[in-house]
């Protein structure tokens, strides 16, 4: 939340949110620092959190479905942890100082060209690599695990497949920046860390947070 929170006052211009990530290189030195924390708290937020919450999903799923196929799918689930965390981690620190460099005034082409660039990378690999992994782990480990909890299941499957669908139309070629608020796009990942926070402390099925 402190991630998304901070993002959308970053992305909040002119009475609305700047769907093109190029452009925050001009939201000013005001919001520089601001840009970078919010991806610090992203690092660890949205990504570093769900590798303790799929090493402790994938420990319930070997217990009743002692297969490799929970192994490579609890493999998805920490590759989109720490690769999402390496990858916000970099745009934290090449960020700011870009959009400082275009707000004094100087090489203002460079450093929207290079601005561009960084920010066009990390969308790339948050986008396809990242929400691939997450969404095969999420889809197959929500499949796997309805027998137990059957709509914490129902509800992470769900998720998985509209993250892998997403990831598959931006390798497509697909835009996938739009003006909303980033805390209505991230909500799921935090309902999904919460959700299975519960159902792990009650041992039972959730079905009344359905």
């Amino acid at each position: 939340m402190v991630h998304t929170v901070s993002w959308d006052v970053v992305r909040y211009h002119d009475g609305g949110f700047i769907a093109d990530s190029a452009r925050l290189v001009g939201v000013g030195t005001t919001k520089a620092n601001l840009f970078g924390l919010s991806l610090v708290a992203d690092m660890f937020g949205s990504y570093l959190l769900t590798v303790p919450a799929t090493v402790v999903l994938w420990r319930q799923l070997r217990a009743d479905s002692p297969h490799d196929l929970v192994d490579v799918l609890a493999l998805g689930g920490v590759a989109y942890g720490l690769i999402g965390a390496v990858t916000a981690a970099a745009l934290a620190t090449a960020g700011p100082p870009l959009i400082r460099q275009f707000a004094g005034g100087s090489a203002l082409t460079s450093a929207r060209t290079v601005f561009a660039s960084d920010i066009h990378a990390a969308l790339g690999v948050f986008q396809i690599p990242v929400v691939l992994s997450g969404g095969t782990w999420w889809l197959g480990s929500g499949l796997l695990v309805r027998r137990r909890w059957k709509w914490f299941g129902t509800y992470s499957a769900a998720f998985g497949a509209i993250s892998i669908g997403a990831g598959v139309l931006k390798a497509l070629g697909a835009n996938l920046d739009l003006a909303v608020p980033a805390t209505l796009v991230f909500a799921p990942i935090a309902i999904w860390i919460g959700w299975l926070g519960l159902c792990i402390s009650k041992g039972s099925d959730l079905t009344p947070l359905a």
